[in-house]
């Protein structure tokens, strides 16, 4: 269990261990008697290649500084500043018995010197021997005894060694030197808890609580000391003693709201507890007071609003709940997109489509970056048919994303609606090159440009189109019902346009503008009969039928020679708004003109 992550020095500059050097090293003098059993050392050269190899242990040269250091140990092999060196450079490689083997030597040879020895204990603290690594701290801390560091790596080793109580013990020899900390009170308290002396524990916490009442995270710890009991005990399958754990941390952030009224934490976790006991009326209060906070991040606030959106759906009471805590992030956070765009979801997912859009508006007015929420955005421009705000939605989601499609087609589906047809061809065949992988979205770029097309009268563009439109979706209604209209119109092509006219009112049976066209299809065909049962259809079900429609009834009455009946339908378009001039002349001549 290490609780404290140390952090020493690993390796002291080679200047320093030079200095030593020069000052113990010196050249061995010829005397006379006998020789010395051990070979003589050439101290100048030995200086020469240590300093060397730190030369490139300094440049990074990490192997050729290795290859020197042991050119240095073949010279003299108790060199202990060289095993020093190589112990750290091994320990930097992850070579851990050469490292230890080094670190051994070093400090052996040298007991007295403080950094052979502290690289020593962390080497064996990190290749698992706590207990030889707990000794070399403890020597460390006779030759220090004023390194409080020293005194953290004897209690790591102890506790990685189980010595838990010792632990304890060298704590308060820290306490001691100086005086009551918030690091020591925790590390106690967490190992305390470990060896299930939690009485003990909460008295480590609870004197910070004393000293600090208005300090949050003493709570919150005290509190996650109880939460992890209880998970504990509720893997164990003691229910007795998890509810025990819980309300005791129930009554830690009781305890802080008497402190801090208005604190977030401590409302958010009470809303917690009480969604645990199916209480979702005290929820929502705590839920509320928590994100009336203005110092409560975002993020959080975002997180329970959240919740309540995907609770909330078939539930009209959290609705509300929801849409209150999406009025209070949104008041409190005028700037933050994530507030809106969460508001903006749960209003489009009731069809609030008006009040979305605004949301959405803001949202992006916050934060550009997100496509998904320009996309949405685009969809509501859409949906409420308008051209006139998609227009300028379109194009600045371009700007913004130009490699994304969607914004090119609705820019194209509103130049359309704005009769600008050339200038929205060129910005779908500039968005068609995007298409990836998604058919459906092509095929409903081909068939815009086969409006597009068939507006600015470049009829075989318009039909090539729509032949790739049904290429990949033969079951569009929406371009069967259109192509087949405007081949209709051109009087080409008729056998074609009856076919898919004809598959159109099969994919939507109730859909009177498909019915509509397909009576006009049979009309041009010369099939009067047929055509008068599917206008029929049409004004059996459409109450109000617009100017269009009441014309062609118009003619296809007059080609059944019902020509008194003909004239009062061509009457009534012209009432509807029908101006055009074969219209006016229809009436003018009681005729058909086609």
């Amino acid at each position: 269990m290490n609780i404290r992550h140390m952090r020493f020095l690993r390796t002291t500059s080679c200047l320093v261990i030079l200095s030593c050097l020069f000052v113990s090293c010196k050249p061995t003098q010829k005397t006379g008697g006998h020789p010395s059993s051990k070979p003589e050392i050439n101290t100048v050269d030995l200086s020469r290649r240590f300093v060397d190899a730190c030369k490139e242990k300094i440049k990074g040269n990490l192997e050729l500084a290795v290859n020197g250091f042991n050119d240095c140990l073949h010279l003299d092999p108790s060199m202990a500043a060289a095993h020093y060196e190589l112990a750290g450079l091994y320990n930097s490689q992850e070579r851990n018995d050469l490292a230890l083997d080094h670190a051994k030597y070093a400090a052996e040879a040298d007991p007295g010197n403080e950094w052979y020895l502290l690289l020593y204990a962390q080497i064996l603290q990190e290749t698992h021997k706590p207990a030889e690594s707990a000794a070399a701290y403890q020597k460390l801390i006779k030759l220090q005894p004023e390194k409080l560091d020293y005194f953290y790596g004897y209690s790591d080793a102890l506790l990685f060694e189980g010595k838990y109580k010792e632990a304890i013990h060298v704590y308060e020899e820290i306490e001691v030197k100086t005086g009551p900390s918030e690091d020591l009170s925790l590390q106690k308290a967490k190992v305390y808890e470990r060896i299930g002396e939690t009485e003990k524990a909460e008295t480590e916490i609870n004197k910070l609580i004393k000293d600090n009442p208005g300090e949050t995270k003493y709570y919150v710890t005290l509190a996650q000391m109880f939460q992890d009991r209880a998970d504990t005990y509720k893997a164990k399958g003691n229910k007795a003693k998890e509810n025990e754990a819980i309300e005791k941390k129930h009554q830690v952030y009781l305890s802080l709201l008497k402190t801090d009224s208005a604190n977030p934490v401590a409302h958010l976790a009470l809303a917690d507890y009480y969604v645990g006991r199916d209480r979702y009326d005290s929820a929502f209060a705590e839920h509320k007071a928590a994100l009336s906070n203005p110092d409560l991040d975002i993020d959080s606030k975002v997180k329970v609003a959240l919740s309540y959106y995907y609770a909330s759906e078939k539930d009209s009471k959290v609705k509300q709940q929801c849409e209150d805590l999406c009025q209070i992030i949104t008041t409190l956070h005028p700037t933050e997109a994530k507030g809106h765009a969460v508001f903006a979801d749960f209003l489009y997912r009731e069809k609030r489509l008006p009040e979305a859009r605004t949301e959405y508006r803001k949202s992006v007015e916050n934060d550009k970056s997100k496509y998904v929420l320009w996309n949405q955005l685009l969809i509501i421009d859409s949906e409420l048919n308008d051209y006139t705000d998609m227009a300028p939605d379109s194009k600045e989601a371009i700007e913004l994303f130009p490699s994304m499609p969607i914004p090119y087609f609705f820019s194209g589906l509103a130049l359309i609606q704005q009769h600008t047809y050339t200038e929205a061809i060129d910005i779908l065949n500039s968005g068609l090159i995007y298409v990836v992988d998604n058919k459906a979205l092509e095929s409903q770029f081909y068939s815009t440009l086969g409006d597009a097309f068939y507006k600015t009268r470049e009829y075989t563009k318009s039909d090539d189109a729509y032949d790739k439109a049904l290429a990949i979706d033969p079951d569009n209604s929406y371009v069967l019902n259109n192509y087949s209209y405007y081949l209709s119109l051109r009087n080409e092509n008729l056998e074609k346009a009856e076919k898919m006219a004809k598959r159109a009112n099969e994919l939507e049976p109730a859909n009177v503008n498909f019915q509509d066209t397909y009576a006009w299809v049979l009309y041009r065909l010369g099939k009067y009969d047929q055509a008068l049962e599917w206008m029929d259809k049409v004004f059996a079900v459409n109450a109000d039928p617009g100017a269009v429609m009441l014309e062609h009834y118009g003619d296809i009455l007059f080609r059944l020679n019902r020509k008194d009946e003909a004239f009062a339908y061509w009457l009534k378009a012209k009432l509807k708004g029908g101006n055009s001039e074969m219209l006016l002349k229809k009436l003018a001549d009681k005729k058909l003109y086609e």
